[in-house]
């Protein structure tokens, strides 16, 4: 889908990058959440733990959608509230791993302050957004950097 669209895969490696890309995004529709098939549906909800593994083969993409959507809306209200309250900071550590995992971000082998970093650059890209759909970018830059790090610009 990504080399479909013709995005060059340095495009999600900065926030400013992929900001422009969210902007892109919302005007064209290129990764909107109802036009996402059932692949893409099946491999997003998995690398985000929004499903069980054995249940994704046989969720419609209806109920993959909506999986995903309410996945991504209770990460942006979990989001806004650790930027509110300031609460990455204080996060423990079991906390902090929970948090990046179910935001895709690698937390195996990391250390504390490189976690806390990489959930603040998802946290600061996921106040720009007004919607789950503003959040594909940010999703996919997870699934092709994976193991890398976004750079703040």
């Amino acid at each position: 889908r990504i080399e479909d669209s013709g995005i060059p895969l340095k495009t999600f490696n900065s926030s400013k990058k992929l900001a422009a890309l969210g902007a892109q995004c919302a005007d064209t529709g290129l990764f909107a959440l109802k036009d996402l098939g059932r692949e893409d549906l099946r491999l997003i909800n998995r690398f985000m733990g929004a499903t069980g593994v054995i249940a994704t083969p046989i969720f419609s993409v209806d109920r993959l959608r909506g999986r995903l959507l309410r996945h991504l809306e209770y990460l942006r209200q979990d989001d806004l509230l650790l930027a509110e309250d300031e609460l990455l900071e204080s996060l423990p550590l079991i906390e902090l791993h929970n948090a990046c995992q179910e935001r895709g971000i690698p937390s195996a082998d990391r250390e504390i302050e490189d976690l806390r970093k990489a959930l603040a650059t998802w946290a600061a890209l996921s106040a720009r957004c007004k919607s789950p759909d503003d959040m594909l970018p940010i999703v996919w830059s997870r699934l092709v950097l994976f193991n890398k790090n976004v750079v703040v610009v």
